[in-house]
């Protein structure tokens, strides 16, 4: 077995960064922060002797995936947004797990015009397959149901017209 060689110049510390990178991105798509994060629990791995600037090559490392087109936060952002839309998981618990990406509001809204995404036809959808006509009949289960729909992320509006959707489709 190979034995692991520590990295101990800052153009060593750097490379190893960018292979670190590639790894990460070859699984699949992070977003900036998201691979920023990662970048940096791997230097925990590592024994840093010199003195440098670890944000600084973090944040070169970072710009080079970004030339090399390897990380692209708008790319992610459909990706991930196309993903758990096919979830059946509402724009609000989307958009609240980018923002938690490091995701912006106006990409996420970018994204979701881009995707076409109908989270009233989606939200449709998933309480037909998850809800009968009777649970939806009987106030209590339907409360139960609305707090579910919520939960995943779908506003007010969306719920009440997936349920009417319902209701009207077994009159």
């Amino acid at each position: 077995m190979k034995k692991f060689k520590q990295p101990e110049t800052k153009e060593e510390v750097q490379k190893w960064l960018n292979d670190k990178a590639v790894y990460y991105l070859s699984r699949r798509d992070h977003s900036r922060k998201e691979l920023s994060v990662k970048l940096e629990q791997a230097l925990s791995y590592i024994d840093i002797k010199e003195t440098y600037s670890i944000p600084e090559v973090i944040n070169t490392v970072l710009e080079q995936m970004e030339e090399y087109d390897y990380l692209n936060d708008q790319r992610f952002t459909r990706m991930y947004c196309r993903y758990k839309a096919s979830s059946y998981y509402g724009p609000q618990r989307i958009q609240q797990a980018l923002f938690q990406k490091g995701i912006s509001k106006t990409d996420y809204q970018l994204a979701i015009e881009e995707e076409s995404l109908d989270f009233f036809a989606l939200a449709y959808e998933y309480a037909d397959r998850k809800f009968s006509f009777e649970q939806l009949s009987d106030f209590k289960h339907s409360q139960k149901c609305f707090r579910h729909m919520a939960s995943r992320g779908y506003s007010v509006d969306q719920i009440k017209h997936a349920f009417a959707l319902i209701k009207e489709s077994m009159d």
